[in-house]
């Protein structure tokens, strides 16, 4: 007979005393003892956690097993709660004849029909009830495709970012992950921090069946506990959490000067530190460097790991483009790579885009089909036509930004400075947050500075937003006397402006 750790030990039936000569050939429960024991010796809350709905205790003639649902959860638990778990079944057997093991449970074997799923395995089973037959079989998503293809095996490592790789995949490996500490990533946009961050949670939920393993951002997390506190399910939200194997926190400068939420992720930080999970973190700045960010959190991080990823050196911006290319099914001869690198010196974002307008050049219109299979320097000049990809403008004030934005939306800088939230002002104040970025490679922090903004939380939030109208070529609405029609006609035009300026 099986032991399921069950929500709270009260509701297990009361198993029958066998007795003694019966306890040779039968598993036993004697009033399942052993869970409430154990129980009492971890609390409630590590029970609850650790045990309630997740492992199964089998006690037998010749050992007491410890059933859990991996080879790494059962390490984990042996290693956090080996002492309790043979104590209690001490106490509650009588004798120490029997060893306890911890083992995973045999691949295809069913839990106990009166094992209590967890609240988030529930949920997520019931969700997947109600969705119909033919949701759960379609396609992944564009966003789910590309996910495919961020591991680690597929990340280009170069001298710009070799430190970032070798932590990461030290962070997926149990004998050096414990040295390490949190790891920190930190650089600009496009130089690979997402891309990371997914491959490691791929590779360790890939090498440790079972594990819990979440990748998330940010704005989500501060979204998920402001939806748990409004309803109520705090103690859901940290049980999800707390819980985890692994924790991947994108742009982790979202909680800048939000007190509460930096709070709860900062508990999140040391339960996780202590049941010896694992954590690793990316930010657009340093530690120190992330505005209204509390203490405790810039000492917890900086005590680990701080990884700079920069954006892709000479040497690596070659190799970069072979392997972009070869993913979107283009293969390029080694000059027509140099080509692409030396007029693409700024993100892989930046190469990414030449790429798919390669591709789409090559697939879309007749000239492409006259290239043949392997495209040349040539032909890369021929489909992206004599002035693809000019290099990027040199950086520029923030102050020029601003009032060319100012003037070409037809309001004034001291509008954009202050505090109103009239529609063409806002549209002229995170225009100019997103070209301050892309063109003069300022920090959020300083970019709100610049603008007069609180935080520089709203600064990121608007920059998000502005990248994703202009890849969709949403309409601007800010009035019909605006010269262009999208948002990203209107980038355009600024820089355009912006251009002749400086020329």
């Amino acid at each position: 007979m099986t032991i399921s750790a069950a929500g709270s030990v009260a509701e297990i039936a009361t198993g029958t005393q066998l007795r003694d000569e019966d306890r040779r050939d039968q598993t036993i429960t004697p009033d399942a003892p052993v869970l409430r024991s154990i129980e009492r010796r971890v609390g409630a809350d590590a029970y609850r956690r650790f045990f309630a709905g997740i492992v199964e205790v089998v006690i037998d003639a010749d050992a007491v097993r410890v059933l859990a649902a991996s080879d790494f959860a059962a390490e984990r638990l042996s290693r956090r709660f080996g002492t309790d778990v043979r104590e209690a079944a001490l106490e509650a057997l009588g004798d120490d004849s029997r060893p306890v093991t911890f083992v995973a449970r045999p691949a295809g074997e069913a839990r106990s029909p009166g094992a209590i799923q967890t609240a988030a395995a529930a949920t997520a089973r019931r969700g997947a009830d109600r969705a119909p037959a033919s949701s759960r079989r379609r396609r992944p998503a564009p966003s789910q495709r590309e996910d495919i293809d961020r591991t680690l095996e597929t990340f280009v490592v170069g001298a710009c970012n070799e430190l970032a790789y070798r932590a990461a995949v030290a962070l997926a490996d149990p004998e050096h992950a414990a040295a390490l500490g949190v790891l920190f990533l930190h650089g600009d946009c496009g130089v690979g921090k997402t891309h990371l961050l997914k491959g490691l949670a791929e590779r360790f939920a890939r090498l440790n069946p079972g594990a819990r393993v979440l990748y998330t951002t940010g704005e989500a997390f501060t979204n998920a506990y402001l939806t748990a506190l409004k309803r109520g399910e705090v103690d859901a939200f940290r049980a999800r959490h707390r819980g985890l194997d692994l924790l991947c926190l994108d742009d982790v400068h979202f909680l800048a000067n939000k007190t509460h939420t930096q709070t709860e992720f900062l508990h999140t930080f040391d339960q996780m530190d202590l049941n010896g999970a694992r954590v690793a973190v990316a930010s657009d700045d340093a530690p120190a460097k992330i505005g209204r960010f509390s203490r405790e959190l810039v000492s917890r991080f900086s005590a680990g790991v701080v990884a700079e990823m920069r954006i892709p050196d000479a040497a690596t911006r070659p190799r970069l483009v072979a392997a972009l290319a070869k993913r979107s099914g283009l293969a390029l001869t080694e000059d027509a790579a140099r080509l692409i690198a030396e007029r693409c010196p700024g993100s892989a974002r930046e190469i990414d885009g030449v790429i798919k307008k390669l591709h789409a050049v090559c697939t879309l219109l007749p000239m492409g089909r006259s290239f043949g299979p392997i495209l040349d320097a040539g032909a890369v000049r021929a489909a992206l036509g004599p002035g693809f990809a000019p290099r990027p403008m040199k950086p520029v004030r923030v102050e020029a930004i601003v009032e060319i934005t100012a003037d070409a939306l037809g309001v004034t800088v001291p509008e954009m400075l202050g505090a109103t939230r009239r529609r063409r002002v806002v549209v002229a104040r995170s225009m100019a947050s997103h070209l301050a970025r892309k063109i003069a490679g300022r920090s959020f922090q300083e970019i709100a500075e610049a603008l007069g903004r609180p935080t520089h939380s709203t600064v990121f939030t608007a920059c998000r937003r502005v990248e994703e109208k202009i890849a969709s070529r949403e309409a601007v609405e800010a009035g019909p006397d605006l010269a262009v029609s999208n948002w990203a006609e209107l980038e355009i035009e600024i820089e355009g402006r912006l251009r002749a300026r400086r020329g």
